[in-house]
């Protein structure tokens, strides 16, 4: 009897990393990306000897753009400041 390998879908997320860009020749309006790096599996090798059958899994990653937020200096000051008063919590 085979047994048949569910997919899953429950994958863990790291997000790697954001970037902040001024999109305006005066500074007043910032671009904010944040991407996220997902472990995926796929199929490295697949050998077939008769009946058995050999898999090896590996995991790789791929880079999603999650979302982009467009700010004015005033809020992205404030969002700063914000944050930066709860981290000295």
């Amino acid at each position: 009897m085979k047994n048949k390998l569910e997919k899953s879908e429950a994958y863990s997320e790291h997000y790697v990393d954001f970037s902040i860009v001024g999109v305006s020749g005066t500074q007043e309006l910032f671009c904010m990306q944040f991407l996220a790096n997902k472990p995926t599996p796929f199929v490295e090798n697949a050998t077939k000897d008769g009946d058995d059958a050999n898999i090896q899994i590996g995991v790789g990653s791929i880079l999603y753009h999650e979302c982009t937020l467009y700010m004015g200096k005033d809020q992205l000051e404030a969002l700063y400041e914000t944050i930066g008063k709860n981290l000295g919590k």
